[in-house]
């Protein structure tokens, strides 16, 4: 949570990220979304619900944190 606060480090981070991914999978990340600590939507034995993931990421009610302006 103290990272969130951190937002200066954003970019940075994003772009670390960014080069992780392409480097292990050869993909590019369209975005990297950073989400309020216990937004994501899991089961009652503790999963990541991927699908509800999904959906709510494409209509925009994950619980994205945005840097302060």
């Amino acid at each position: 949570r103290e990272w969130l606060r951190r937002h200066p480090e954003w970019p940075q981070v994003m772009g670390a990220m960014r080069q992780a991914v392409r480097a292990a999978h050869g993909i590019a990340l369209d975005d990297v979304v950073f989400i309020k600590p216990g937004s994501l939507p899991r089961t009652s034995s503790g999963k990541v619900m991927r699908s509800q993931c999904r959906t709510d990421y494409l209509n925009g009610s994950l619980g994205r944190v945005q840097a302060p302006a």
